[in-house]
């Protein structure tokens, strides 16, 4: 019989193994192979290894589209996709714990808290050391919500994410690890588009609230939604104030059911750790960044100078009366911040003698700094230093 009488439908599934082929048996040409001819149903799990495969064999062109995915990815796609800034609770540089303002950031920054009628405690937390509950994690946020029972009562806590356009009809996922007091408490789920500020901005617009039932130990939570189109929506004419937002209901009398998921008013404690919102409809791991790199982000928002201890702060006295310095903040910030200028733990040195400081005024103050004039007598035509021991400006530009 001529060997190529023998076709393909002769011969027994598995009757031609590796041992039977001798070594230089099959040509390596890869042309000699038909198109098509080696599927995937062919092929032995895990019969091709990285070891078989030469140097530069897969290549783009060769890769079909959408092959290769998040989940494939093995985390190697896993960087900047969290729009929340201090999701891991690890900056709070103004308070670690303080009662919540009606939409004032009185603790953990980024995180703008609410409370009417439900009196709010709001704090960072540290998690149990080695504790794998919620991985990798050292910080929580922890808000205890004593009792309310009125219809317009609520207590929450949101972060704006600057520029709304980046929610133009995205599909989006929020992930995060919860546990409250009690059994049965929930948590309200509201995404919100804000359109600005300055000229004639769209009213904002709200996404119906999602109820999460929380049980008393640590759960990872998910609630993927899409945001409205931005189209025909009227920005506001001041730059970088749109936004777009999550909000944590935490207690929401009855007034506010369609935008809690209906949660009702509740009180207990509640904590929350590795907030995660990402495009797309798959909550990945969370993304952890370095304390140093939540800094930055945070302080393009908030940020305050002195913080420990600044030694010799160069001022020019320029007359009789005046002593100046530029001071620059850390970042750029998102727009010319409001000033807060302080007096505690603070001297100015001239000429080795320490002058009396009689006020404090910032001049010429944009998104990058501030000259920081200090009314002192006698002082013209002489250099000075100044130290502080504890901050000696608050800048704030928060959303």
């Amino acid at each position: 019989m001529a060997i190529d009488t023998i076709g393909t439908n002769a011969i027994a599934n598995d009757a031609v193994t590796a041992a039977k082929i001798p070594a230089g048996a099959v040509d390596a040409d890869i042309t000699a192979i038909p198109d098509g001819s080696v599927t995937t149903a062919k092929l032995a799990a895990d019969a091709v290894t990285a070891a078989k495969l030469a140097d530069d064999s897969v290549v783009t062109a060769n890769i079909v589209d959408g092959a290769v995915t998040t989940a494939k990815g093995g985390g190697a796609f896993n960087g900047r996709r969290n729009y929340i800034i201090n999701g891991d609770f690890q900056i709070a540089q103004r308070a670690n714990s303080a009662t919540v303002g009606n939409g004032t950031y009185v603790s953990l920054d980024r995180w703008k808290a609410w409370a009417g009628s439900a009196t709010t405690v709001f704090s960072r937390q540290d998690h149990t050391v080695g504790q794998t509950d919620v991985p990798q994690a050292s910080f929580y946020a922890r808000a205890v919500v004593s009792a309310n029972s009125a219809s317009g009562a609520y207590s929450t806590i949101n972060q704006h994410i600057e520029n709304v356009l980046l929610s133009n009809s995205q599909q989006m996922t929020l992930s995060f690890y919860a546990k409250a007091s009690s059994a049965g408490l929930k948590v309200g789920i509201e995404p919100i588009q804000n359109f600005g500020t300055g000229g004639s901005p769209s009213s904002r617009v709200l996404i119906a609230g999602t109820a999460k039932t929380l049980t008393t130990s640590w759960a990872r939570y998910t609630h993927t939604f899409t945001f409205g189109s931005v189209s025909g929506k009227s920005i506001g004419t001041t730059a970088d104030s749109s936004s777009f937002e999550i909000g944590f209901w935490l207690s929401g009398g009855s007034d506010y059911n369609a935008r809690t998921g209906s949660i009702g008013n509740q009180a207990g404690t509640f904590e929350i750790s590795h907030v995660q919102l990402e495009n797309g409809p798959t909550a990945t791991p969370f993304e952890n960044l370095s304390q140093s790199e939540t800094l930055l982000l945070c302080q393009r928002y908030y940020n305050k100078g002195g913080d420990s201890f600044t030694y010799g702060q160069v001022f020019s006295c320029n007359t009789g009366s005046n002593a100046y310095c530029w001071v620059r903040y850390p970042v750029q910030m998102r727009a010319a911040p409001s000033l807060t200028l302080t007096s505690s733990g603070q001297a100015l040195y001239v000429s080795g003698n320490s002058k009396t400081i009689n006020g404090r005024v910032p001049q010429n103050a944009d998104r990058v700094g501030f000259q920081y004039n200090l009314q002192v007598n006698g002082v013209a035509g002489s250099a000075g230093h100044f130290d502080a021991s504890a901050p000696f400006y608050v800048a704030e530009a928060e959303l």
